[in-house]
């Protein structure tokens, strides 16, 4: 049977839930839900001290606000499903690169990755990663990844507060990445073809994106602070001067990893729109610079574009939703678990509906039908007890699948644990003055490749040599050529080894494959 008629038949008979955007921020909430053509919404102004810089400081209070928030919309006992959207100012975002060859091992390959480029303690984060292309080098297709990091508490606290308040959260983002969303699905105005500098001036600073092949590259974030420093205040003139300096760096940036010259500028403001316009526009003649529109939802201003992303990938079914969430693990599978649920009940429901009306219709009739209808009242009761013994077994069965899952996540760990000594031997051997960026490994008998950066020549060759020390290291291939300058005064290198597995002490296993 043809799986797309199959997927109408189940939403016919368990439809899925609707599931808006929420997006909190130092001075708002604000939630859209998107119905057919249209989209309702609703908002609710923070008094300043609850939220600051993208951090909750006052928890009671927030949950109070929220709570009521959520009242208004739905009643005091309906749960609401969300796309949470937080502050652009907690979270991280790195690019890497993985072989195209290595998807079969892609979900581990990446987490090693992640927890390697993190920029915050990864024992304190939540992240997440989804592709967002591919690029050739040197011949090999790679695949690009964009990863994102949160520190753990503020989401903790997030969640737990959003719960008590009656929220149910299916995925945690941030608004450039919802407001990339919007701009790609939404806006008659986005090629494909092109890249695109995504700039959102918002309560808590102004972010940056670069949008290249309708997926988000990167986020650039500026709070306040650095406009008003400890005054909290600010003037036209110096936001100004702030925005024309960050746009620079984010062009300087671009230039130096991607290849040409960013010419298209998307300006996302509620404010000031014409003088940041007019101020950029002055500042780097060669920029385009638009507002993007959307046709659809035109009861919208240009402020709620970045919630109104997050309600779009509300829509998106929740299989297909592949982007990255920042929530924490349990939450993925919540939805899951709410929609058996919810059919399991619509059933039971429709059972017992059925079963009242046809006691209703037996009760009408006359006495002839009576030893009838006792027949099947008893039949009935047992019908309605026979759905329990069926899911006692169902459970049975889904406590052995889930010890098994238990089993095998414990059995690789134990495998991935040997790979923690070799990556802290190999720091140890670059020393201070080397930075290891990228480790590509296809296999424990493959060559690995290193790319790295260093404050200097000199100490490239020191880190060759102590690798040709290295007893359980051969084959050190290192050729002048990778070495090449790169901003900040850094030399940028790269070069390969094998390891040597009779005399490695770090207990690989041959069947380990990372990438």
């Amino acid at each position: 049977m043809n799986i797309s008629i199959v997927k109408k038949i189940a939403n016919a008979v368990n439809p899925p839930l609707q599931i808006g955007g929420l997006e909190i921020t130092d001075s708002y909430i604000r939630y859209v839900a998107i119905k057919g053509k249209k989209a309702d919404f609703i908002s609710a102004k923070l008094e300043s001290g609850i939220i600051e810089d993208g951090k909750i400081k006052d928890k009671e209070k927030l949950a109070a606000i929220l709570k009521g928030f959520h009242d208004q919309m739905a009643g005091k006992k309906k749960k609401v499903w969300v796309i949470a959207s937080i502050s652009d100012s907690n979270v991280y975002t790195e690019m890497f690169a993985l072989p195209k060859a290595a998807t079969e091992n892609l979900e581990e390959a990446a987490r090693l990755n992640l927890q390697m480029i993190s920029p915050i303690d990864f024992s304190t984060a939540y992240a997440d990663w989804h592709l967002v292309g591919e690029k050739e080098v040197n011949g090999v297709t790679q695949n690009e990844i964009l990863g994102a990091f949160v520190p753990k508490q503020l989401i903790d606290d997030f969640e737990e507060i959003a719960d008590k308040a009656g929220f149910e959260i299916a995925a945690i983002e941030f608004p450039m990445f919802a407001l990339a969303r919007t701009i790609v699905e939404l806006s008659e105005q986005f090629d494909k073809k092109k890249n695109y500098l995504v700039f959102r001036l918002g309560s808590d600073g102004i972010s940056f994106g670069l949008v290249k092949n309708g997926e988000l590259y990167f986020l650039h974030f500026v709070g306040w602070g650095a406009v008003y420093g400890t005054e909290r205040r600010a003037t036209l003139e110096s936001l100004k001067k702030m925005i024309v300096d960050e746009v620079h760096k984010v062009l300087s940036f671009y230039e130096t990893h991607w290849e040409g010259v960013l010419t298209e500028l998307f300006l996302v403001t509620p404010t000031f729109e014409e003088e940041i316009k007019e101020a950029i526009t002055e500042s780097f003649p060669n920029l385009i610079v638009e507002v993007p529109s959307i046709q659809q939802f035109t009861n919208l201003s240009i402020g709620w574009f970045s919630v109104l992303g997050s309600a779009f990938r509300g829509i998106i079914p929740r299989d297909d939703d592949k982007m990255i969430s920042l929530a924490t693990a349990g939450t993925k599978n919540k939805y899951e678990v709410y929609q058996e649920t919810n059919f399991v009940r619509l059933w039971r429901n429709g059972t017992v509906t059925t079963l009242v009306a046809i006691l209703a219709l037996f009760v009408g009739l006359d006495r002839f039908l009576a030893t009838t209808e006792e027949r099947l009242g008893g039949r009935v009761a047992e019908l309605s007890q026979n759905p329990s013994v069926g899911r006692l077994g169902e459970l049975q069965q889904e406590a052995s699948l889930f010890n098994k899952k238990v089993n095998l996540l414990e059995q690789a760990n134990q495998e991935r644990l040997p790979w923690s000594g070799f990556f802290e031997d190999m720091q140890a051997m670059a020393g201070s003055n080397i930075t290891i960026t990228h480790v590509a490994i296809q296999g424990i008998e493959s060559p690995v490749a290193v790319f790295g950066e260093a404050t200097n020549q000199a100490s490239i060759g020191e880190f060759e040599k102590a690798l040709k020390a290295n007893a359980r290291i051969g084959d050190v291939v290192f050729q002048l050529s990778s070495v090449s300058p790169v901003q900040g005064g850094r030399y940028a290198f790269s070069m390969s080894f094998k390891i040597s597995i009779s005399k490695a002490v770090w207990g690989f296993s041959n069947s380990l494959i990372v990438g």
